[in-house]
């Protein structure tokens, strides 16, 4: 009797105090106008914003995102033409959150109407 109150408080034992494993939020978003044309991933496992041109026109790939850990906004660019992705590392601290949109760029300048609205992201 006393072997088996044993078992049965070591079972309930190990269901009651196993840690539960942190999830996180991965998230994207596309610029507008019909096509995805300009394509932003956050990864929720290593905090990385990618920023993809998913099209051969000419533009850029623009993304701008406020972080909860962090008190400035930031941005970043990938101008290197269709098919490229650029890796923005984040090392953002667990349960942190991130929003962000994504938009097309001639230049420096945001193509009006392509931006997608606001996506958010965990850590």
């Amino acid at each position: 009797m006393r072997k088996l109150l044993v078992v049965v408080l070591a079972a309930v034992a190990s269901v009651l105090f196993v840690p539960s494993a942190y999830a996180g939020e991965s998230s994207s978003a596309c610029s507008t106008e019909g096509y995805c044309a300009a394509r932003v991933v956050f990864d929720d496992h290593g905090e990385h914003l990618y920023a993809y041109d998913e099209r051969a026109d000419g533009h850029g790939v623009y993304v701008y995102y406020e972080r909860s850990d962090a008190p400035n906004a930031g941005e970043f660019t990938n101008r290197n033409g269709a098919g490229s992705v650029v890796d923005h590392n984040m090392s953002m601290p667990e349960g942190s959150t991130i929003r962000y949109y994504v938009c097309r760029i001639d230049g420096n300048d945001v193509k009006s109407g392509s931006c997608s609205g606001w996506t958010h992201g965990t850590a």
